[in-house]
């Protein structure tokens, strides 16, 4: 499944995160990789301590970012897309359980 703007993101149970020199690194606990995120990411996984939808992240990067909605939707559907594929969150197109969009 790729995720869209709809798609409610959220941080697998699986995931540790601790921050180091103002990034975080990311351990999946499934699968004991650990991973270093960009400072985007690192913005974005703090950014989803609560469940957001996609379109929520997306205009939090436009507010704190120089670059177009269109380059921004791109990327960012990009690495929720990668980061779904590493077990660090994930992309949930459906309300179940999520309270709608009261987060």
């Amino acid at each position: 499944m790729n995720a869209t703007l709809e798609s409610l993101v959220v941080r697998c149970e699986d995931t540790l995160c601790d921050e180091v020199d103002d990034e975080i690194v990311a351990m999946n606990l499934d699968n004991g990789a650990f991973y270093g995120l960009s400072p985007v990411a690192t913005d974005i996984m703090k950014f989803i301590e609560l469940p957001r939808r996609a379109r929520e992240i997306r205009d939090h990067l436009l507010s704190r970012y120089q670059v177009d909605t269109k380059t921004c939707e791109t990327q960012l559907l990009s690495l929720l897309d990668q980061l779904v594929a590493e077990g660090l969150i994930e992309c949930r197109d459906d309300d179940a359980g999520s309270g709608g969009d009261s987060l």
